[in-house]
């Protein structure tokens, strides 16, 4: 019943998007942090 009136609330269903882009931004740009680590150790070793 609670997620039925998330998803029929645009206002509602809306901040959860914007939570979760923010979430997949964060994972994104860990991953581009370590891919630059790897190419460092890489260079360097």
């Amino acid at each position: 019943m609670f997620q039925r009136h998330i998803y029929n609330n645009p206002i509602e269903n809306l901040r959860f998007n914007i939570l979760d882009f923010a979430v997949c931004a964060k994972v994104l740009e860990r991953e581009r942090e370590r891919e630059r680590e790897r190419e460092r150790e890489r260079r360097i070793g």
